[in-house]
């Protein structure tokens, strides 16, 4: 119930504005307008959209070319940032933005959203929000998305992105290991000791080569957080702004997860990835997300189904999403936000998203399309790629210092996965690590 509270809230901004509720003076609104202005009132011009990577120019440039065909005044044009991985992505785009090339819309992930809105570089979206919440299609747009996936994409409590897609990592299996050991794939509220008796079951490391049950790799979307969100906990606070890295639910998790290549021996040790084990037939299980199965598919794997990740005190799932927002410098920011607004419709966002679930529920029916998959898999169960945000979502930790608490993570935890230390001690250290770089953390820009 309070959850739809907050919700009906968020969605009625706009109506308790024009009824006087007063959050913020009409001269804040974009243009002092109150009402959006119609399309023709947008000055013409070129949107500068900067993205990740060459093949979402190609993905994108006909959502592109549909927008201008919408309103011929309006042309995109996309520049790649390629190279790097999220972290080098956003460092190369902020060097952009701090030399003054002209962007007008910026391509993120979850991870990103803070560091971009801390160093004053992306536009408040709650002034727009709040005239045009009543309208469609952003009307449509709010109701559809998931309100956690939302309030992930904002900055000090003012919205800064929209989400266009979410990646969840659920569990994938190999059918054919589990139909060859009579294991009947489990119900979607399986737990954490069905997980790790199937694993142990299915396990056969002394082989040659080995067949593992699961994988541990050293990451944070990936790896370590579905485990610590199932069982609560997390590396930081809820708002990422104190470490929580040695809280014993957090120690607790990481040490079973470090359990699995070294005490249970159902895992590769130091935190191998086993791809070629997996693409093979000698893993059993692993956790990733829906961008996958198409990868899979063209490496000769089709054996393979999905599951939820287990409940362990939660079966609360961690996800990142693909976002777009809009260039605090740009100088087209009502001709911005008309793009922004036609990416999330209906009949235009699986175009532009990065094929992955897009961020409307409504669009689940759509599912095998968007991933790339045959409607009748593998996997069978690709709609809990979606339906799995039912069981709670839980944001990847992204503050604005991503890069550095990825950096201090990862090795802290690659040392635990090598067994060189005890998960307690990692964790100590972690913590230490943390508290400093937040604590060193400046004011907003402006």
């Amino acid at each position: 119930m309070a959850s739809r509270a907050r919700r009906r809230r968020f969605l009625t901004q706009g109506a308790a504005l024009m009824a006087g509720g007063g959050v913020l003076p009409v001269a804040c609104a974009p243009g002092a307008q109150q009402t959006a202005p119609g399309p023709e009132a947008v000055p013409p011009g070129t949107l500068h959209v900067v993205v990740s990577s060459t093949g979402l120019v190609d993905r994108w440039t006909p959502g592109g070319a549909a927008f201008t065909r919408e309103y011929p005044h309006l042309k995109v044009e996309f520049t790649p940032v390629t190279g790097g991985g999220w972290g080098g992505y956003f460092e190369k785009v902020a060097t952009m933005v701090a030399g003054g090339t002209p962007l007008d819309i910026i391509r993120i992930a979850t991870e990103g959203v803070q560091f971009f809105a801390h160093k004053g570089m992306l536009l408040g979206l709650d002034p727009f929000i709040k005239r045009d919440a009543s309208s469609p299609p952003l009307r449509d747009y709010l109701k559809d998305v998931h309100e956690t996936m939302l309030k992930s994409q904002q900055y000090n409590g003012q919205q800064v992105t929209l989400p266009q897609g979410m990646n969840i990592p659920v569990i994938h299996y190999n059918t054919m290991l589990f139909q060859s050991a009579g294991i009947q794939r489990p119900p979607n509220n399986w737990t954490i000791d069905d997980f790790e008796r199937i694993a142990r079951q299915l396990a056969r490391p002394n082989e040659n080569p080995p067949l593992w049950g699961f994988r541990t790799i050293a990451g944070l979307w990936g790896g370590i957080n579905p485990f610590l969100f199932i069982n609560g906990t997390d590396f930081l606070s809820e708002d990422w702004k104190q470490s929580r890295a040695n809280d014993p639910r957090t120690v607790e998790a990481v040490e079973r997860y470090q359990s699995y290549s070294t005490k249970l021996n159902i895992a590769p040790p130091g935190g191998d990835s086993a791809g070629e084990a997996w693409n093979t037939g000698r893993l059993a299980m692993l956790h990733t997300g829906s961008h996958v199965p198409p990868g899979y598919i063209r490496a000769g794997m089709k054996d393979f189904d999905i599951l939820p990740m287990p409940k362990w005190r939660t079966q609360t799932h961690c996800f990142g999403s693909s976002c777009i927002g809009i260039a605090k410098a740009t100088a087209q920011r009502e001709g911005a936000w008309l793009l922004l607004k036609f990416t999330g419709r209906e009949d235009q966002l699986i175009t532009w998203n990065d094929g992955t679930v897009p961020a409307r529920r409504s669009l689940t029916n759509q599912l095998a399309g968007a991933l790339a998959i045959p409607p009748e898999g593998p996997p069978a169960h690709y709609k809990l790629y979606c339906e799995v945000q039912n069981y709670g979502l839980q944001a990847i930790p992204s503050p604005p210092e991503f890069n550095e608490l990825e950096t201090m993570t990862l090795k802290h935890l690659r040392s635990v996965l090598n067994n060189e230390l005890s998960a307690g001690t990692g964790m100590e250290q972690l913590h230490r690590e943390l508290s400093e770089l937040l604590a060193r953390r400046g004011s907003p820009a402006a």
